[in-house]
């Protein structure tokens, strides 16, 4: 190691330049090993924080590791224990929707027999009118057609007569004619 120390003039004439040098030499020396002492219970010192870090290090990833491994089982556990839960509402859920669907289904299926009874009742009424408006129309047309018949034979009778009564004079006037003479 270099000088460290150095003597101040007034000394060095005092003691000496022999007795100095040897006096800076051995002081050099010894602050040297003290130096190397006080590197030496450092390195110690820190090799010993050092295997103190590293013991309280693997006791903190240990006693962390247990706390994680203790939380994930008891995490896992209530996660479970929601899901045997969510199980069981849905299963409850499904069968309330079923029961509902079914409660509907048989309501809609009544509804649907009412309405059609509704109409085969309203189908036949309204059958039952057609019917009866047919056979008011039917016996008018009758009603009619008799009164047609009856102004048309009316008719036919004064037009018959009309033209025998005709052909009679028109005859009775050719036999006076031809044989009034």
């Amino acid at each position: 190691m270099a000088d460290v120390l150095t003597m101040p003039v007034k000394i060095r004439q005092k003691f000496g330049e022999d007795v100095s040098n040897d006096l800076v030499d051995f002081l050099n020396v010894f602050i040297d090993q003290k130096q190397q002492e006080v590197k030496q219970e450092e390195y110690h010192e820190r090799e010993k924080l050092e295997l103190r870090l590293k013991k309280e290090r693997n006791e903190t990833e240990s006693a962390i590791t247990k706390k994680i491994d203790t939380n994930y089982s008891k995490l896992y556990t209530k996660i479970e224990n929601v899901h045997s839960k969510l199980t069981l509402d849905i299963e409850n859920v499904r069968s309330e929707l079923k029961a509902d669907i079914n409660n509907v289904r048989s309501g809609l299926k009544e509804d649907i027999n009412n309405v059609r009874s509704e109409l085969k009742e309203d189908i036949n009424n309204v059958r039952s009118e057609l019917k009866a408006d047919i056979n008011n129309v039917l016996s008018e047309l009758k009603v009619d057609i008799a009164k047609s018949k009856t102004e048309i034979i009316k008719w036919m009778f004064i037009f018959w007569t009309g033209t025998v009564i005709t052909i009679l004079g028109g005859l009775f006037g050719f036999l006076k004619l031809f044989l009034g003479k």
